[in-house]
């Protein structure tokens, strides 16, 4: 049995997981911020799932519908165009487009915004509907992950009195579900989607998903290692001006310095001193693109301090970093613990998959890498002078 279903972790109860930080957060080592609520025997059997590498579940809001027209446009994209029946909170297939329309013509009632006439311009803003994708991995059973959501959603939505309609994609290489939400229940109350409420959505239809025999997993990015790819959530103050310039930044620029060399090549004329302006011309002549070269010498400097040219690149290797000697300490810990010989040799094994997983992850590479990975690649290149494209 494995050790990473939380109703089977008696033996990793007693281990050190971290301790609880503001805002409920759990502060693991290293000083990473980790499961957000729970305790610290939830929190190891959450790392154990996420040194497996389990299948992450995706629950994402593809958009929001502020008039009728646009949700039957997107319920119709749902339907394939008549080809698929919807499913409606009491279990109902629906494949009339009459009664389909009278059901998002009552929502947008409802909220308060009108019904506008396909191609009708609609000037009221307000959400009515939220369409998001519901999807278990390439691996999961079709029929399986339609109970899944159907009780995913009934528990999570039905329960307070929302309406919504889905339907499951199997025509792609990956099957998946369409749900369309209305944001209003019957009550009046609208729903909100913060991020923290989309997450908490995300990790209860994986724990349904996984009572119906699909293992997957709803941890979040960051703490599996990963970070942004850009200054969100990293920087506080914004993206600073790059260390490098692309090739085309430089193209233009050499383009608008030799612009200006002949310009005052010409005032020079003009003001009669010609030797200046022969000067000046002479030098816009001799201006010639380097870029190659430029980032060769940047790459190289760069290496050499050892330092990524970009202060979010430099956050994201630090974070994996962090991630690896969190799951290294939490490794440690089980195999300093003693016990019957069953229980160690389980939390042996749950820290060797702990190590595992701390080896095998590596920071993304930086950009500077990547430019100086392209050009090593591009002059190991052999290069033949008949196929060679003219300049």
């Amino acid at each position: 049995m494995a050790v990473t279903d939380e109703r089977d972790d008696e033996l990793l109860r007693d281990q050190p997981h971290g301790r609880k930080g503001r805002s409920g957060r759990l502060i693991g080592s290293g000083g990473m911020q980790y499961r957000r609520r729970g305790g610290g025997k939830s929190t190891l059997a959450r790392n154990l799932r996420i040194a497996q590498r389990r299948p992450q579940v995706v629950l994402k809001i593809t958009r929001y519908g502020h008039g009728g027209s646009k949700i039957l446009a997107h319920v119709h994209y749902v339907q394939r165009h008549g080809k698929l029946a919807v499913e409606d909170e009491n279990g109902e297939q629906i494949e009339d487009p009459r009664e389909l329309r009278r059901r998002v013509k009552l929502w947008t009632e409802q909220a308060g915004a009108t019904m506008a006439e396909p191609g009708a311009e609609v000037t009221h803003k307000r959400r009515v509907t939220a369409h998001f994708i519901l999807d278990a991995g390439k691996g999961a059973d079709r029929e399986a992950l339609r109970k899944s959501v159907r009780d995913f959603l009934g528990e999570r939505f039905g329960k307070e009195g929302h309406e919504y309609l889905f339907a499951r994609h199997d025509d792609t290489n990956q099957p998946h579900v369409h749900v369309v939400l209305n944001m209003m229940d019957r009550q009046g109350r609208r729903l909100h989607t913060s991020v923290a409420e989309v997450q908490s959505w995300r990790e209860q239809f994986a724990e349904i998903a996984k009572a119906n025999g699909i293992e997957v997993d709803a941890s979040r990015a960051w703490e599996r290692g990963k970070a942004p790819t850009r200054s969100r959530g990293l920087m506080k103050y914004g993206a600073p001006r790059p260390t490098r310039w692309t090739r085309e930044q430089v193209r233009r620029g050499l383009a608008a310095r030799k612009e200006r060399l002949l310009s005052d090549a010409a005032l020079a004329s003009a003001q009669g001193d010609q030797r200046r302006a022969n000067a000046l011309k002479t030098k816009a002549v001799g201006l010639r693109m380097r870029t190659d070269d430029k980032l060769v010498q940047q790459a190289a400097a760069e290496r050499r301090n050892a330092l990524p040219g970009m202060p979010w690149e430099a956050a994201r290797q630090r974070h994996t970093g962090q991630t690896a000697h969190h799951f290294r300490r939490l490794a440690a810990s089980l195999e300093a613990t003693t016990g019957d010989d069953p229980a160690q040799a389980k939390k042996k094994r749950a820290a060797a998959q702990l190590r595992t997983f701390a080896r095998e992850l590596q920071p993304a590479p930086t950009r500077s890498q990547r430019v100086a990975a392209t050009l090593q690649q591009r002059r190991e290149r052999p290069r033949d002078a008949e196929h060679e494209p003219e300049r």
